[in-house]
């Protein structure tokens, strides 16, 4: 039987460099693109803007205390000794496609890395979500694939669906990897890890959470 799931880990990637970023990428792609699939509705809140670590189902009270202690622990196990006392400070630059058919995309997003270490936001990544994948909160790689996406299809869907529209379930993308391949959105310093809940949200529009930690 499939389960709902309710919650994810996330990095909030919501600061005002990125959000600036996001803004002018936007304005530039609505006033040079020329794909007729291209519209505002494609386009992710900026309020939301995070990586995203893993999703789970987490639908009674013992599932969520047990995801509550395993983001702590990582705070310990994982965070510290990584970090030390250190800020992470993560680049926004770039933008790609899950899929190579550029005509027919449904996510873009943004690439990000560590500008003073290559590999260290990985092993954040990767690290914390083996916490949560030991614990059996969550399924599959350990392996997280960094990206913060920035255009969505099925965010069109959800907004078209209201108003009773048929919408496509794919844009082109064409012109936006061509154009806007290197661009950079900036350098924001990370503030903390999040259990986000699904379509629930706070008073600064950011997914509602069940518990966080900071950064380091």
């Amino acid at each position: 039987m499939w389960n709902r799931l309710t919650h994810f880990v996330s990095i909030p990637c919501t600061g005002e460099n990125f959000r600036d970023g996001f803004h002018s990428f936007k304005t530039r792609v609505l006033e040079e693109n020329t794909k007729e699939t291209v519209a505002e509705s494609l386009f992710q809140n900026p309020n939301k803007l995070h990586l995203t670590l893993g999703v789970m189902t987490l639908d009674d009270d013992k599932s969520k205390l047990l995801a509550i202690e395993t983001l702590n622990d990582c705070k310990e196990s994982v965070i510290r000794p990584l970090l030390k006392e250190n800020k992470l400070k993560i680049q926004m630059s770039g933008v790609d496609i899950f899929k190579k058919n550029l005509s027919k995309a449904r996510v873009l997003y943004g690439k990000v890395v560590c500008p003073t270490d290559e590999l260290i936001l990985q092993q954040l990544a990767n690290s914390v979500r083996r916490c949560f994948v030991d614990k059996g909160l969550m399924s599959g790689s350990d392996q997280v694939t960094l990206h913060v996406t920035l255009m969505n299809a099925q965010f069109r869907i959800r907004k078209e669906r209201k108003n009773k529209m048929k919408s496509s379930t794919t844009f082109d993308a064409t012109d936006i990897l061509q154009g806007f391949a290197e661009y950079d959105f900036g350098v924001d310093e990370l503030s903390g890890i999040e259990i986000s809940h699904f379509g629930l949200y706070g008073d600064n529009g950011y997914y509602k959470p069940l518990s966080s930690i900071t950064i380091p």
